[in-house]
């Protein structure tokens, strides 16, 4: 049965003229609950935005047409729904007390702290006659915990639709069933983009769920690594949904209520996980296990046991659902997916990835797992980067940013590199999962790459270094190549016996100059016709110089201890040969035919070692000589930690970033070649190509950075914005920075949203009766605030654009977009006017005036010069001429917003300049400059 014929079928049986003349569009969904008791709790830490949507808005119409829709299709789990009440008000309650900063009442205050919308939604739709509401929500969670945004929304529409027909033909049965049931199915359909939204809410809400039980999520998903189920092998979409959403449902609540569960499929992990409930859990198999979870909302009794028998359709760990999505791409036949609840976290921060570097690099320098040889080589990176410590060789000679751009990126990347190997030794047990993932995703490190020019570069072990001619041209000068040459000799048995001696380099100043040095200890006690003994004997040993210039062959003689060089082309002895080496640069050379039986040295982690620790190798040649994919891919995470994550330690990197080259990224790429430009500092610390890091490396998004605009100011993601630092501190204090902080909150969209103010912000009129509040006062010097009811906030225009990504073409969902915001200024609630903060605050206009030295003048001292006390933002907007004091100490809040409201308007009304002051200030000592500047106004 159609559902056009329900819908003329519930018209007619109602007898309401409006009901059918609306196309049974009875607006029920704006009914309104009151939430459980254990939920009241979480509504009480939502922000007044979320809870508005929560309750009033399209997130409440949602949760109550789908709970209308689904009524009746899973069983009643009172203990569950109580449960997970408890559960997420002490999450909630958790989540904002590990955040370290409070962002309520900043520009972002309306949009921070746990999106936790769709959980009061359901909470506020579920009454005694309507409690599948909650279900739904339950059911959200667990299909974004294995399953992508895109997918999850696939499979939301396919249920409804699928639900709708059910109905359909249910009625046409002639089987009862509750009103609003029907009239949700005849209803136009919940739209796409609302079931994203709704995705998108249990999405975030597990992240910081995830996050906070991060302990207890770690232990069940150890259980994982043994354990390997599948949800069976029906893949039409709403029949595996609505059997797994049922057991999972089932299966919970008996356990919560004391009553031991044995499940032999995925559908009891996955409900736990995707909520947070931790029963003791056995598994059973070669070698049975027992976990206790001690949580205290399951009752004693209630045990999981599981086998831990492979499936042979789930060859992997963990749990994996496959489904055939009908409604994932706009053409073509149905896709089928296979979603994991995988034993890993799925996100690690960027010291974590710091670690998975080095277990990259171990597994490309085919180092074995034996622990010995792992420490060696982790030693040997700790001596490198201890030794190439640009921050410290060049802080008292010149600026860091200052240094060339090849020393600078490389060498940055060698000291974080060294940071996690040092983070290694110090914990080996719990940094040794991050270097085994890092093992076993080598692909983020490719075997080759290409140099300028088009020319391949293979990656070497030890950069390179274990190799002897590489190694010698990476030494500071002569005598440390003789002193390498001399430890490796020593290691060559019976090279002592045979004829030999260094011949090490032609000095370029002194072209014809060749110098030799003996290979072991010499006692001469003279020299030939032609030699000359240089400067002293060290060490006992001898080093000789050739200055002839008419000698075009060289031939060697040695007699007892004592060693000659030939005066003439004819040899009069012994003759010599390369042996060990760089023919240019030092090498050994052995009597001919004496060195068959010898073997030739090879250079280990031990000697690379030595050579960092006594200082013998130089650093920019190294890094010169070294250019290969690790070398490359350390500079691309030195410009991602420089740029980015410096100021972002929590866990928001994909694990996904390592199934491809880092260097491959199209936004490495711009940043690589940025570092290279005359202008890097600048160039490299624009908001765009930031935003073009973050979007790769959190959200797997590779954006070029020409396609972000220039006054960005954050994104939104998951359970995360990342806002600039400067729209969150006092002027003072971030005007240099271009950094970005990680926010907990979300601006309620779903996707990689990436929003930038609007251009040309407007201002409140003057009201007619405006002057009337103005009663300017002169300035009495005492540092006060009188702008405390100052507030800013951010709104968004109706502007939206997709940004189409790289494997998104044919897809329903646009999952990355931009959108276009709005950053007001209000004084108790009054609108002052809008404005775009990052283009206010490069204006030539704004002068920071720097810390001064003491004084013993009384800092409440009024300066001997007339200030005009400026106490309101309607003295603010009246002001025209003169030298005045804006009264806002102490309120970084109200600093920026009148720093950033006077830069805007600075060249329409004629203001000269605009002098930020620090916190304390000596009104006396900075009279001259106030004399200098005669209309100037001062944010104090």
């Amino acid at each position: 049965m159609s559902i056009t014929r329900l819908q003329a079928s519930l018209a007619q049986a109602t007898n309401e003229v409006t009901v059918a003349a609306a196309n049974i569009n009875f607006d029920f969904c704006l009914v309104k609950f009151e939430a459980p008791k254990e939920y009241r709790p979480l509504g009480e830490r939502l922000s007044s935005w979320r809870k508005q949507d929560a309750e009033h808005g399209e997130s409440h119409v949602t949760a109550r047409r789908l709970a209308a829709l689904f009524d009746g299709v899973c069983s009643n789990t009172p203990n569950l729904i109580k449960a997970y009440g408890e559960r997420v008000s002490e999450i909630s309650k958790q989540a904002i007390s590990q955040d370290s900063k409070c962002y309520s009442a900043s520009l972002f205050g309306a949009y921070a702290g746990v999106d936790a919308t769709s959980i009061w939604a359901a909470a506020t739709s579920s009454g005694d006659k309507l409690p599948s509401a909650i279900h739904v929500h339950l059911l959200a969670c667990m299909l974004a915990s294995v399953f992508d945004a895109a997918e999850a929304t696939s499979i939301w529409v396919e249920l409804v639709e699928e639900r709708r027909k059910t109905i359909a033909a249910n009625w046409e049965r002639g089987e009862k069933m509750p009103f609003s049931m029907a009239v949700a199915a005849v209803q136009q359909g919940i739209s796409r983009s609302e079931l994203a939204k709704w995705d998108s809410s249990a999405r975030a809400w597990l992240q910081t769920a995830d996050a906070v039980m991060r302990k207890k999520q770690t232990q069940l998903r150890l259980i994982l690594r043994n354990v390997s189920l599948s949800m069976g092998s029906e893949t039409a979409v709403y029949l595996s949904v609505v059997d797994t959403w049922n057991k999972s449902l089932t299966t919970v609540e008996r356990l919560i209520s004391g009553i031991p569960q044995e499940v032999q499929d995925g559908s009891a992990i996955l409900g736990l996980a995707a909520w947070h409930i931790y029963p003791d859990i056995h598994v059973f198999g070669g070698q049975s296990v027992e976990v206790l979870m001690d949580d205290p909302l399951v009752a004693t009794g209630g045990i999981l046991s599981l086998g831990c028998s492979p499936s042979a359709t789930t060859p992997s760990s963990g749990v994996s659902w496959s489904l055939s999505l009908a409604k994932l791409k706009f053409y073509g036949e149905p896709t089928r997916r296979r979603g994991t609840f995988k034993p890993d976290p799925t996100r690690i921060t960027f010291k974590e990835l710091l670690l998975v570097t080095l277990g990259c690099i171990l597994s490309r320098w085919n180092v074995p797992l034996d622990r010995a040889e792992m420490l060696e080589v982790v030693k040997f990176i700790i001596a490198l980067s201890k030794a190439t410590n640009i921050r410290r060789n060049y802080s008292l000679t010149r600026p860091y940013r200052d240094l060339p751009s090849t020393e600078r990126n490389r060498g940055e990347g060698l000291l974080l590199l060294g940071e996690a190997a040092e983070q290694y030794l110090a914990d080996e047990d719990g940094s040794f999962r991050f270097l085994n993932l890092g093992r076993n995703r080598p692909e983020f490190l490719p075997t080759w790459t290409y140099l300028p020019g088009g020319v391949q570069s293979f990656l070497r072990p030890f950069f390179g270094l274990d190799r002897v001619e590489v190694l010698l041209k990476c030494m500071h000068n002569a005598d440390c190549r003789v002193e390498l040459l001399r430890r490796l000799a020593a290691r060559s048995n019976g090279l002592d016996q045979l004829p030999c001696i260094i011949r090490y380099e032609v000095a370029p100043d002194t072209l014809f100059m060749t110098k030799y040095a003996a290979v072991f200890h010499q006692n001469p006690d003279g020299t030939s016709r032609g030699m000359e003994p240089l400067a002293k004997k060290t060490n006992s040993h001898a080093r000789w110089v050739y200055r002839r210039t008419d000698i075009t062959e060289i031939r060697k003689i040695i007699r007892s201890n004592e060693v000659y060089l030939s005066r003439t082309n004819q040899p009069r002895g012994l003759g010599f040969s390369f042996w060990y080496g760089d023919r240019d640069v030092a090498a050994i050379l052995v009597a001919s035919g004496s060195q068959s039986n010898v073997h030739k040295p090879k250079i280990n982690t031990q000697d690379l070692i030595w050579c960092l620790e006594h200082d013998l190798i130089s650093f920019p040649t190294l890094l010169h000589q070294t250019d290969d994919s690790v070398m490359q891919t350390l500079e691309a995470l030195a410009t991602a930690h420089g740029s980015a994550f410096e100021t972002i330690p929590g866990p928001v990197i994909r694990v996904q970033t390592l199934e491809r080259p880092l260097i491959d990224a199209v936004c490495m790429t711009y940043l690589s070649k940025a570092y290279k430009s005359s202008n890097a500092h600048q160039y490299i610390s624009s908001c765009p190509r930031i935003i073009s890091t973050l979007s790769y490396l959190v959200a797997g998004h590779d954006i070029p950075y020409s396609k972000i605009p220039d006054n960005i100011i954050g994104i939104s993601i998951g359970d995360s914005m990342f806002v600039l630092e400067k729209l969150l501190d006092d002027p003072t204090i971030g005007k240099n920075r271009n950094s970005f902080t990680r926010i907990l909150g979300n601006i309620g969209k779903p996707g990689f949203t990436m929003f930038f103010s609007v251009d040309n912000p407007t201002t409140a009129a003057r009201d007619a009766a405006f002057w009337r509040d103005v009663n300017p006062q002169k300035f009495d010097g005492t540092a006060i605030d009188l702008f405390y009811d100052t507030s800013m906030h951010l709104s968004f225009t109706d502007w939206e654009r997709p940004i189409e990504g790289i494997n998104t073409r044919g897809n329903q969902d646009v999952q990355v977009s931009m959108m276009e915001s709005v950053m007001s200024i209000r004084e108790r609630g009054r609108w002052i006017g809008d404005v775009d903060i990052l283009t206010a605050l490069k204006s030539h206009a704004i002068y920071y005036l720097p810390q001064q030295v003491s004084c013993d003048h009384s800092k409440s001292e009024p300066p001997d010069v007339h200030m005009t006390s400026i106490e309101s933002w309607a003295e603010l907007r009246e002001f025209c001429t003169g030298n005045a004091v804006v009264r806002a100490n102490g309120n970084w809040l109200a600093r920026l917003a009148t720093t950033a409201y006077l830069a805007q308007h600075a060249v329409r009304r004629d203001i000269k300049r605009v002098t930020v002051c620090p916190p304390e200030i000596c009104w006396r000592c900075l009279e001259v400059y106030i004399k200098r500047f005669p209309t100037n106004i001062y944010i104090y």
